[in-house]
C-alpha cells in the first residue's frame, strides 16, 4: 500500500506521461492538488487561490483506452477526474479535519475492490450509525455485498 500516512507530496513522478492524470488540476476556481495515489484511487485536497486547503477530494479515476477513430487518427488512452455528475459514484469530499477518515477509506479501497459507490454508502451509513468504520469482518462482508460490475 503506498498511501501515506502524513506527508503530501508535491514531487512529479517519472511514470508521468500524456494522458495520466495531472497531479494538479483547477477545476471552479478551485486548486486540485493529488495528496497521494495508489492504483486508481487517489486523494486530492481542494483550496482556493491564497488559502489553505479546506477539503479531500477521494476520487476512482476514470481510464478511457486508447483508440483509433474511423478517419484513422487515433485518441491517445487518458486518465480523468469524475465530472460533478459522478460525485457520490467515483468521487465523495470530506472536510479537512476528516483526514484519518479519508486515508482509511482509501486504503480499504485500494485493498478491496468493489462497487465503490454502494460501499461508500454501506460503510458512510455503518460509520453514521456506529460512531466508527466497520471492523475487518464487517469490511469484508460490505465489500462482498458489493461486488464490482464492468469498468472500475
Amino acid at each position: 500500500m503506498t498511501l501515506p500516512d502524513a506527508e503530501i507530496s508535491t514531487e512529479t513522478t517519472p511514470e508521468a506521461s500524456v494522458g495520466r492524470l495531472a497531479r494538479e488540476l483547477t477545476a471552479y476556481g478551485h486548486t486540485l492538488r493529488q495528496v497521494c495515489r495508489d492504483g486508481l484511487i487517489a486523494i486530492y485536497e481542494r483550496l482556493q487561490p491564497g488559502r489553505e486547503p479546506h477539503e479531500f477530494e477521494l476520487v476512482v479515476i476514470r481510464e478511457q483506452k486508447g483508440s483509433t477513430l474511423p478517419d484513422g487518427s487515433r485518441v491517445p488512452a487518458a486518465e480523468f477526474y469524475p465530472g460533478s455528475g459522478q460525485w457520490g459514484e467515483r468521487g465523495w469530499s470530506f472536510s479537512i479535519r476528516n483526514r484519518e477518515l479519508v486515508f482509511e477509506l482509501a486504503r480499504r479501497m485500494v485493498a478491496s475492490p468493489c462497487s465503490y459507490a454502494r460501499w461508500m454508502r454501506a460503510t458512510l451509513s455503518y460509520s453514521k450509525d456506529t460512531g466508527q468504520l466497520p471492523n475487518a469482518e464487517a469490511h469484508e462482508a460490505l465489500a462482498a455485498a458489493n461486488p464490482k460490475r464492468g469498468r472500475p
